[in-house]
């Protein structure tokens, strides 16, 4: 994937201006574009429980989500989590 940087400045509506290109950066790659992001921490349905969220472009059949939780420095447990796809008929009714 490569980024191309464009600005546009207050007076883009004078008719003399005119957009210029100033900068094309590297190759940009990620390690891993599946892994997961933006965790999210609610309150659960009873008063003792957390409810864990995040984003992951992983498909349902390709890793098996679990969330890690514990004391730091104590012992961690891991706890199996649900999954739910949302696509975009599900999201815009479309």
């Amino acid at each position: 994937m490569q980024l191309i940087l464009q600005y546009q400045y207050a007076n883009y509506m004078n008719p003399n201006y005119k957009p210029t290109l100033v900068a094309v950066s590297n190759l940009v790659a990620f390690v891993n574009p599946n892994a997961p992001v933006y965790p999210r921490l609610a309150q659960g349905k009873m008063w003792d429980e957390k409810t864990v969220t995040w984003t992951s472009g992983y498909g349902i059949n390709e890793a098996e989500p679990f969330v890690k939780w514990g004391k730091i420095g104590g012992d961690q447990r891991r706890s199996p989590a649900g999954t739910l796809t949302f696509d975009r008929r599900s999201m815009c009714g479309v």
